[in-house]
């Protein structure tokens, strides 16, 4: 494992796809929620991506993107969030 991405036999893709796939999973089984929607923050080079919540969340919370959770907890922009900036 090298940083954010992995390298085996070939095979580039990022740890992040790790996860999604177990999230994508999950999905299709009924076990969450899971949908497409607008990439941002970190992953905006993407056009889209899936999102999940949990199942009996009101449609508005099932999923929260990074931008909202940036403005809902500190207050700003994503773009402008002190992790993104250091």
């Amino acid at each position: 494992m090298s940083g954010h991405k992995y390298l085996t036999q070939g095979l580039k893709c990022s740890a992040s796809a790790f996860p999604a796939r177990a999230l994508s999973q999950l999905a299709s089984e009924g076990l969450i929620f899971g949908t497409v929607v607008p990439a941002t923050g970190r992953w905006s080079y993407n056009v889209r991506i899936g999102g999940y919540g949990r199942i009996g969340t009101s449609e508005a919370d099932r999923c929260l993107s990074w931008s909202a959770f940036a403005f809902r907890t500190l207050g700003v922009e994503s773009e402008e969030w002190p992790l993104l900036s250091q």
